[in-house]
């Protein structure tokens, strides 16, 4: 069985913080640890892979954007449930409260007089 880069960080995705002998082992048992050490090398310089500890507790996780490039490559089924907490969507009321404050809402998109009218009128959503 041939090892690609891809099998590679679909084994990590799904276990942070793998080892080079866990990665071997659980991508292609039939390839030396020194092509796993080669390949994983490489990755780590393109920055697709970042690394953890020294030694034999070195760890692999995948890096930057390849994270959230690999949760949304995951099955809706497979990837842990998001929950919210209802006291504070229950305390919403539409044109009168709102999540967020005024400068986070339009910080770059709005003109910067915009921010003194907010404050007169009393803030967004009123």
């Amino acid at each position: 069985m041939a090892l690609s880069d891809q099998d590679i960080l679909d084994f990590v995705g799904e276990n942070p913080g793998a080892g080079r002998d866990a990665i071997r082992k659980g991508v292609a048992r039939d390839v030396s640890e020194t092509t796993v050490w080669r390949l994983l090398k490489r990755m780590v310089e393109e920055g697709r892979l970042e690394v953890s500890g020294k030694g034999r507790a070195t760890g692999y996780r995948i890096a930057g954007a390849a994270v959230v490039r690999a949760h949304l490559s995951t099955p809706y089924n497979r990837r842990a449930p998001v929950s919210y907490r209802p006291e504070f969507l229950d305390a919403y009321v539409p044109g009168k409260t709102w999540y967020l404050s005024a400068p986070p809402l339009c910080q770059r998109s709005c003109p910067p007089f915009y921010f003194s009218s907010i404050s007169q009128v009393g803030g967004i959503g009123r």
